[in-house]
């Protein structure tokens, strides 16, 4: 099809009005798609994103944003399931035929979305068939169809369950670090650091058919590192905003979103025009979005900084070391931590003091009473030719709310272990496989499943040795 039938097409999938505008248009050759977006003239927040096989102009892919959540109409469960059905037999007509319903459930406060899969030994098999979302007022908001698994490869015998259960119980190991449980992904999570255990499996699958090759691990591929104390530097009279090249004299403010724990602020140069303002292939998006800029990101609660990344083509004639682009790594973290000694230590391995792209990268991980902090890492990367930041991604915890943590534990390890071998069991799931520069396919395998619980078991708390469950 044409690139004007397919527009045509995708703007009456997705009830394109004069409200939006184009963002993107363009044909993947290589992979025989078209892809269209647009976006809210006067909330960017708001868009419409649309990709069509061009053959046919089939439909692959759909999203929209908008404010559906927020209409006063609504219908019964039984409506909406009828109207997402009949959504896609007009894009699908032989879909329902094809596959088998996997579930219909409510995944937000006002969303509903029905599955459907294919099936082999009676077991879904993952990216097959189509999912659909529908809004309370029978808006559809998104849907994604993957046709027909292929590649599906048959076990010619499968292990025996309790063989595989002794192998993933042998070596499970139990650590005790520091955690924030978020609302957002653990149920009762209340978004303040905890202590405790984490189960670590010894693999996530295991073939059905007891071939372990894909398990083994490549001793070579091991890396060698070690954990370094930190000192605050002498040289500490730089400000965060030279460490990182920032004067807000030299930018615009291009765009500002609030993400709720955090608010990321996007700053160009000035008289910058070195990109199509109007171009829309997906390469003049993305330069749009990215060139010549430079992406701030502060903690809403303290201000801090939270994450740098740098699109700027700075150039310079330095030629620093490992050590002294280290010596600005902590110019900065002491910066936003002045106690950071108390805390954090370098990670130091062969491949941390090679020069990448002119970058030296520098990893910290945070500890508390000498017990680590899960996603408490800490990456600086300085350009060795400027002596300037340009990438920093801070801890996913606030170091502030650790001094409220209680670091001896009341659960013992082994009363730990305890309580997770009585709720862990493993089950039979088809998995889609990856080889270089071959197609996809589907094996068989076991997996870890938690049956009596509502979903994961990530944690046991080690003072209640409650367990904290991951939300589905």
């Amino acid at each position: 099809m044409l690139l004007e039938e397919l527009r045509t097409r995708a703007m009456q999938i997705g009830h394109v009005t004069k409200e939006y505008e184009p963002m993107i248009e363009e044909i993947n050759k290589e992979a025989q798609v078209a892809i269209f977006a647009w976006k809210h003239k006067d909330n960017e927040e708001l868009g419409i994103f649309v990709e069509l096989k061009v053959d046919d102009g089939s439909l692959i892919n759909f999203s929209k944003y908008t404010n559906s959540e927020e209409s006063s109409l609504k219908y019964s469960e039984v409506q909406l399931s009828e109207m997402a059905l009949e959504f896609v037999k007009g894009q699908h007509p032989d879909a329902l035929k094809s596959f088998t319903l996997e579930e219909w459930k409510k995944t937000g406060e006002k969303k509903y979305r029905l599955s459907y899969v294919q099936t082999e030994l009676n077991l879904p098999l993952p990216f097959s068939g189509f999912n659909i979302d529908i809004a309370v007022n029978g808006e559809i908001t998104s849907y994604r169809y993957y046709g027909n698994a292929e590649n599906v490869q048959m076990p010619d015998s499968i292990v025996d369950k309790e063989t595989v259960m002794k192998e993933y119980l042998t070596e499970l190991d139990i650590e005790l670090l520091i955690s924030e449980l978020s609302s957002d992904i653990y149920v009762e999570g209340d978004n303040l650091p905890h202590l405790v255990y984490e189960p670590s499996l010894p693999f996530r699958f295991y073939p059905a058919n007891g071939d372990k090759k894909t398990l083994e691990y490549d001793e070579e591929d091991k890396i060698e590192e070690r954990l370094e104390k930190i000192t605050k530097p002498k040289e500490t009279d730089v400000s965060l905003n030279e460490l990182i090249g920032f004067n807000e004299n030299n930018f615009q403010k291009v765009r500002e979103q609030d993400m709720g724990d955090v608010t990321g602020v996007v700053w160009r140069l000035k008289n910058d025009n070195e990109y199509d303002e109007n171009g829309l292939t997906i390469e003049d998006y993305f330069k749009r979005r990215n060139d010549h800029t430079l992406k701030i990101i502060r903690n809403n609660e303290t201000g801090n900084i939270h994450g740098i990344m740098s699109f700027l083509e700075r150039k310079g004639e330095k030629s620093l070391t490992y050590q002294e682009c280290k010596v600005i790594a902590l110019q900065f973290l002491f910066c936003l931590h002045p106690t950071a000694e108390q805390f954090f230590r370098l990670v130091v391995n062969k491949s941390s003091q090679e020069a990448n792209n002119d970058l030296y990268h520098y990893e910290f991980r945070l500890f508390y009473n000498k017990i680590p902090i899960r996603f408490g890492t800490v990456r600086i990367s300085v350009k060795r030719t400027t002596g300037i930041i340009d990438h920093y991604m801070g801890p996913n915890i606030l170091i502030e709310a650790l001094s409220k943590v209680t670091a001896n534990p009341a659960v013992s390890s082994s009363e730990a272990r305890e309580i997770f071998c009585g709720e862990f069991d493993i089950e039979l799931q088809w998995r889609q496989e990856y080889l270089d520069n071959k197609e996809s396919y589907f094996t068989l395998a076991y997996a870890p499943c938690y049956p009596r619980l509502s979903g994961d078991l990530s944690f046991i708390d080690a003072q209640t040795g409650k367990k904290i469950i991951k939300k589905l």
